[in-house]
């Protein structure tokens, strides 16, 4: 049984679509290290700078 390929310029149009989202999805995963430090960060300061009013006087 044959399957019928779409014209080579179809096929071309896809690859680059397909290239340009895994490049998005590269790039995207780069930038997860970086943001979850900043909330480790965050959260960090904000816990450090509540502990002391929940410390009684």
């Amino acid at each position: 049984m044959e399957i019928a390929l779409p014209p080579l310029a179809t096929q071309q149009a896809i690859v680059a679509e397909i290239e340009a989202e895994q490049a998005l999805v590269a790039a995207n995963r780069e930038l997860i290290t970086p943001f979850e430090q900043k909330i480790q960060t965050t959260l960090a300061r904000i816990w450090g700078e509540a502990a002391p009013s929940d410390s009684p006087e």
